[in-house]
């Protein structure tokens, strides 16, 4: 309370040193006129006078006065009617009735009336002084301007509270940008590990699959009168290291498969698909396949990895044809998902059961007999791990006996249509 009152007190003063208060004070007796006007002039104030009421009335609609003082009166004065009229003209004003009667009805009138005050005379100077400063700080307070500076300081407070925040948000914000840092550090720790062992893996776990191979081939000359079992055996030795090979081949492969901005360019898929048929054309000729395209889009991705997945999916067309029934693939190009275009493979091999279509996709995931059909089980695999990095989406349809469909998205961002 008392911090308030101080706050009211320096706007009180403030305001008395920028702009005096004026008071219009209205009385018919000539010494209450002198004695009350002489008294304000001293403590600040600036007085105007009147000596009845239709003057006191008049003066007021002239000019805008901070307190009006009006006495009671039984002569040329009627508070009352005064009051009535400054209230009327503006509900606002200050009004102070001054009155030697000491009944409580006429401050009980005054008061209903509007009055801010009502001071019973004589009076003790202080005292005077005191009710009018106490009104007109009051006055003050209530103010626009008071409320003003109210809002102000609220709003004061509430940017503190942001700042505050916004403060405490980017503490926040750099604390995880230095995490993520972190683990960028970590994952490029990582990567190059993985790097390192693709690259042991590629050199010191071929060697004893290579020395395999050699001293099965040396052995198979120096014995050759083995009978069926022993030949047996050493075809199935050369067999499951040549198939360890493609598995440390296509796990290496998979470990190596990342995108990078910096290495994508435009591929023409039209252009990557002829290359890639030309690629395996041994394949199609000794299954008597076809393989058609129609006419299809530029993409922005890696060169290289947009080859090995054309690839993959062809080979797995091949691999996977039904026997005695010339393959027949098809790719085609659709706008059938928003956000999305698609390239599309359809077969007419062996087909899958639509069931198993997620398992598909699962590294070492074989639906059929190892001794059936050749590979690690990694091809498909390596497809849907390319199109995670180019931000795409993979999916796949299977009849068993009839055919499969494959289903590469691309985003629409990073393709680029050929104009012709």
């Amino acid at each position: 309370m008392d911090t308030h009152f101080k706050y009211l007190k320096d706007i009180f003063n403030k305001k008395m040193l920028e702009n005096k208060n004026s008071i219009l004070l209205i009385d018919d007796e000539e010494v209450n006129l002198i004695n009350v006007s002489e008294l304000l002039e001293k403590n600040g104030f600036s007085v105007d006078i009147a000596k009845n009421s239709d003057q006191g009335i008049n003066m007021f609609g002239e000019k805008v006065y901070d307190l009006i003082l009006v006495d009671w009166g039984t002569g040329a004065i009627n508070g009352i009617d005064v009051l009535k009229e400054v209230k009327k003209k503006d509900p606002e004003s200050l009004v102070i009735i001054i009155t030697e009667n000491e009944e409580l009805q006429p401050a009980i009138q005054a008061l209903q009336n509007g009055a801010s005050d009502y001071i019973l005379k004589p009076c003790q100077k202080d005292e005077f002084l005191s009710r009018v400063t106490r009104s007109l700080e009051k006055k003050i307070s209530n103010s626009p301007l008071r409320q003003n500076d109210e809002k102000l300081v609220e709003m004061n407070e509430k940017l503190k509270t942001e700042i505050s925040l916004r403060n405490d948000s980017e503490m926040e914000l750099k604390k995880n940008q230095e995490k993520l840092l972190k683990y960028v550090r970590e994952l490029e720790r990582s990567n190059r590990s993985l790097d390192e062992f693709a690259m042991i893996a590629s050199h010191d776990l071929q060697e004893p699959l290579r020395k395999i191979i050699v001293f099965g081939d040396r052995l198979k000359k120096l014995t050759p009168d083995l009978n069926d079992e022993g030949t047996d055996s050493l075809e199935r030795i050369f067999r499951a290291v040549h198939r360890m090979q493609e598995l440390i081949r296509d796990l290496i492969q998979y470990s190596r498969i990342n995108f990078s901005e910096k290495g994508a360019v435009p591929v023409d898929l039209n252009e990557l698909v002829d290359e890639v048929v030309a690629d395996l054309d041994f394949q199609i000729s000794r299954s008597d396949g076809n393989i058609s395209a129609d006419f299809l889009p530029t993409i922005q991705a890696d060169p290289v990895q947009a080859r090995l997945l054309f690839h993959n999916l062809i080979a797995n067309a091949l691999k996977f044809s039904r026997e005695g029934v010339p393959l027949d693939l098809h790719i085609s190009c659709s706008d059938k998902e928003h956000g999305f275009q698609e390239i599309i493979f359809k077969d007419n091999g062996i087909g899958f059961d639509q069931k198993l279509a997620d398992r598909i996709f699962q590294p070492f995931e074989r639906l059929n007999p190892k001794l059936s059909y050749e590979g690690s089980g990694m091809g498909l695999a390596i497809c849907k791990k390319i199109i995670d990095c180019f931000g795409g989406k993979v999916s796949a349809f299977g009849r068993p006996g009839v055919g499969a469909e494959f289903f590469i998205s691309f985003p629409d961002q990073i393709i680029e249509e050929i104009i012709l």
